[in-house]
């Protein structure tokens, strides 16, 4: 059974957690942010000048897009620890309900109805993303148990 008195000596405390999810998350944010706005202007500007145009638009819109992957990942990563802490079990419910939660919170500006439909969304997708990672993990294993081992270690003298 699962006590808060029971803290795993290698378990990282929840803000440092935190504060390193940050910064990797900002970096990814950065990355893939800033590609994809990269693209985005070289898309929207004339023949001629794309290439600038992709510049200007990573350097305009990369530290935006940045700062909402971890602000998303932020708030996520602090659901689910306080889910993990309330329910005292690590399972997929914890991140659906993390999702649930992270989403709604960020789409209250619009309204409850735009919450509510944000947090099912989020939700669904994370309970997806969880199957999808369950059913690789599964083939993966299938794969590995498959594959003879070309040299074990009883032959070797």
């Amino acid at each position: 059974m699962y006590s808060l008195t029971d803290i795993d000596p290698n378990e990282k405390p929840l803000l440092n957690k935190i504060v390193n999810d940050l910064g990797s998350n900002f970096v990814m944010g950065a990355l893939g942010g800033g590609m994809w706005e990269a693209i985005k202007g070289v898309r929207a500007s004339p023949k001629g000048h794309r290439l600038m145009g992709g510049l200007h638009g990573f350097h305009d819109n990369t530290l935006k897009s940045a700062s909402k992957f971890a602000n998303w990942n932020i708030l996520f990563a602090t659901f689910e620890n306080v889910s993990l802490r309330v329910r005292k079990e690590d399972d997929v419910w914890n991140r659906v309900i993390s999702g649930v939660v992270t989403g709604g919170l960020l789409a209250s500006r619009g309204g409850p109805r735009e919450a509510i439909k944000s947090g099912v969304v989020t939700g669904a997708f994370m309970y997806g993303m969880e199957w999808v990672s369950k059913l690789s993990s599964f083939a993966l294993e299938k794969a590995a148990s498959a594959v003879k081992p070309l040299l074990s270690f009883n032959q070797v003298s």
